[in-house]
């Protein structure tokens, strides 16, 4: 997608909540690398921690599966 979390426990719980919404089987916590240059958005929100990038999904590269949400 074109929303990433910086923060490892807010891809985990978003990643569980999309899990039960389109009732998947299984869910996925990615890690990536981008560009600085990329990057078209921040959002850090003082209420939520999100630490919200928003991105082209092209633009990752090198990403992995760092979890598993079964």
């Amino acid at each position: 997608g074109i929303s990433w979390s910086t923060n490892e426990n807010v891809a985990e719980k978003f990643a569980l909540n999309n899990k039960v919404i389109y009732k998947a089987k299984f869910a996925y916590v990615l890690c990536g690398y981008i560009n600085k240059k990329d990057i078209l958005a921040y959002l850090n929100d003082s209420e939520r921690y999100e630490n919200e990038v928003i991105i082209s999904p092209s633009s990752v590269f090198d990403y992995k599966v760092l979890k598993e949400i079964k």
